[in-house]
C-alpha cells in the first residue's frame, strides 16, 4: 500500500490543477464523443466558449477521486468531489466558496 499512498500524494500537474481551479470557478467538465468514438474533453465557460483540456490530466484526477462524472453518453458532464473540492480550494488560495461539488457522489466501497 506504500506505493498507493505515494501516487495519491504526488503533486498535481499544471493541467490538473488548471482544471480543478476552472471547475471550482464555474466552468463545466464534459468529455464528447465523436461519431468515431474518439474522446474529447473540454471546459466550459459560462459564457459559452469552449478549450479542450488534457485528457491524461481528466484520467489522473479521476484516478485521484478528485472529480467524477454523470456518465451521460455523448457528452458526460464531471463533477468535483468533496476532496476535489478540497484540493481546488487550497490550489486557487481560498476556502469558503460554494463550488459546483459531487458531494456524496460516489458510493464507498464496502
Amino acid at each position: 500500500m506504500h506505493w498507493l499512498n505515494k501516487f495519491f500524494r504526488r503533486k498535481r500537474t499544471q493541467s490538473e490543477t488548471a482544471i480543478l481551479t476552472a471547475i471550482l470557478t464555474g466552468h463545466t467538465l464534459r468529455s464528447h464523443r465523436d461519431i468515431d468514438g474518439n474522446k474529447y474533453f473540454y471546459l466550459h465557460a459560462l459564457d459559452g466558449t469552449k478549450e479542450a483540456v488534457d485528457g491524461t490530466a481528466v484520467h489522473r484526477l479521476r484516478q485521484q477521486r478528485l472529480i467524477e462524472t454523470n456518465h451521460k453518453f455523448p457528452s458526460a458532464t464531471f463533477l468535483l468531489t468533496d476532496h476535489g473540492r478540497q484540493r481546488a480550494q487550497r490550489a486557487a488560495g481560498h476556502n469558503g466558496s460554494n463550488p459546483i461539488s459531487a458531494h456524496n457522489f460516489t458510493q464507498k466501497k464496502q
